[in-house]
């Protein structure tokens, strides 16, 4: 019935994540994400894999096959940095992210494509900030954030419309810690937005249209009226008073 009532482009949406995800999936990555975002020890190596597997959460724009790790912008973020342990970590079938004791980076992006469907360079660009569970993001980490973007506007191809998103994620958000907008559309334009993991999870909950709560509700509900059913069956040999 809700599928029924869904409008086109919900449905394409739905259709594009069911063709990388299974409910099951789904259901997986956001049980583990809810387990991990609050602890105060380092979980990051568990949140960056979950997080860059599902970037659909962040938008329908993201679940589209080209965007895909920069390494060229990562490097620029690792210079920028200036962190003499700053690692780029490269694990087997994964994205590229610079790693600092309570930071992953990750950087990706989609090209941009002239009149004659060439590539004349990057049309956007997403930068995954994930911090430490327990983390609190303050005004010093959008700033720092802008700082990246920044960077990349000045070093990284990107076309004169282009757009840098930069999300900044933690347990936590102070309340000085607010979206920030530079930029207009006829200029590169850098957005900087902190989120707290669990406004994250709730968003893909909302994307998945709460698949995972109302079948686990409708399961209840059948079990329910099953052992209703059961009760209201007299035994054969049981008399009506």
């Amino acid at each position: 019935e809700q599928i029924a009532l869904l409008n086109p482009t919900d449905v394409d949406t739905l259709t594009e994540i069911l063709d990388k995800w299974n409910v099951h999936d789904a259901q997986i990555i956001l049980e583990e994400l809810e387990r991990v975002v609050d602890a105060d020890s380092d979980e990051l190596h568990v949140i960056q894999p979950l997080i860059e597997k599902g970037l659909w959460i962040f938008g329908p724009e993201y679940e589209s096959v080209s965007y895909t790790s920069n390494k060229g912008l990562t490097q620029v973020i690792r210079g920028l940095m200036n962190v003499p342990d700053a690692q780029i970590e490269k694990p087997r079938r994964r994205p590229d992210f610079v790693v600092l004791p309570d930071t992953r980076i990750g950087v990706f992006s989609c090209d941009s494509y002239g009149t004659n469907a060439e590539v004349d360079g990057i049309a956007k660009v997403l930068l995954l900030e994930l911090k430490r569970g327990g983390f609190e993001i303050t005004k010093k980490e959008i700033r720092q954030a802008e700082d990246y973007a920044s960077e990349i506007s000045n070093k990284g191809d990107l076309v004169p419309t282009g757009q840098i998103v930069c999300y900044v994620l933690g347990s936590k958000l102070n309340n000085n810690a607010k979206p920030r907008t530079i930029g207009d559309e006829a200029d590169i334009q850098i957005k900087v937005i902190p989120r707290t993991y669990r406004t994250i999870i709730q968003q893909a909950k909302a994307r998945t249209f709460h698949l995972k709560d109302k079948i686990e509700k409708r399961h209840q509900n059948e079990s329910d009226e099953v052992v209703q059913d059961i009760l209201l069956i007299k035994p054969r040999n049981q008399k009506s008073e």
